[in-house]
Parts: structure tokens; sequence; C-alpha cells
């Protein structure tokens, strides 16, 4: 079967559930990542294909793929890991996570996630004499334990 009979077969297949939901921008992203799978792999036959757990929500079966490190999880691992032990500003972290993590980020992904985890006592945020922008340091012990904002300048 070449890969256009194929793909026909799989959208005819799929059409009813597809048409389930309401909104062309869903059956859009559906089709579109559909189609990115189907140009990466290929074919493939039944026993080959992933199998994904289904969810349930509003009386519509979802399948669920699995998820990449979101950026709150990526931050605390750099946290842990020394990453903040010198300045960093929001560019360079970002930099450093699109070159060593998957996919884009963006600065404003970043800043407020940067900014709840300096509220929260785990980073400081400093203006840099270098530069005039902020940046980002691991909390020292002593710094953590008072309020928040004192953190902030």
């Amino acid at each position: 079967m070449n890969k256009a009979e194929y793909l026909k077969k799989q959208l005819a297949e799929l059409s009813e559930v597809i048409n389930t939901f309401s909104s062309e921008a869903v059956q859009l992203l559906i089709i579109d990542h559909i189609l990115d799978q189907l140009e990466a792999h290929g074919p493939r036959e039944q026993s080959e294909l992933p199998v994904y757990p289904i969810m349930r929500h509003a009386e519509k079966e979802m399948v669920v793929t699995p998820k990449k490190n979101g950026a709150t999880k990526i931050l605390s691992q750099l946290l842990e890991n020394g990453f903040f032990d010198t300045p960093k500003s929001i560019g360079e972290l970002a930099d450093f996570c699109d070159a060593n993590y998957d996919g884009p980020f963006y600065t404003n992904q970043l800043s407020g996630l940067l900014m709840a985890m300096t509220v929260k006592g785990k980073l400081n945020r400093t203006v840099s004499p270098h530069t005039k922008r902020y940046v980002y340091t691991k909390a020292s012990a002593s710094s953590s334990m008072g309020g928040g904002q004192s953190r902030l300048q």
C-alpha cells in the first residue's frame, strides 16, 4: 500500500473521532499531529504503534501522549544542579534551555516561573551592573528564611 492510500485509509478511520470535536482549530491540530507522525515514521504495522492511555473527558475519549519536561521541572533541576550558582539572565537561561532541552523556550514563558521562584525564596533577583538587566542566583539558606519580596530589587 502506498503512502497516499495509507493516509486516506487512516483519515477515513479517524474522521468520526476527529469530527466529535466542535472546534475546527482542535480538529486541525489533531490532523496536523497525525500527518507529522506519518511523515516522520511512515506506515507501520498495528503491532508497532505506541500504546497511550485514554483519558475520558466530557464524554469524549482523548489519547494522552507522553509529555516532555516542562519549564517548571527544568528550572527546578537547574536550581538543584548548580546552574544558578552564578548570576544568569533570563536570556541566558532561555538560550541554555533551547540548546539542552527539547523545544523552544521563550523569555516570557520563563519570567513568571523565575518570579515565583524568587518570591518563594529559591532565587535572588538583582540588577547586573554590567548589563543593567535582572540576573538570578540561587538564594542562600539564610536569605531564603525571610519574606519573599525582600529578595526583589
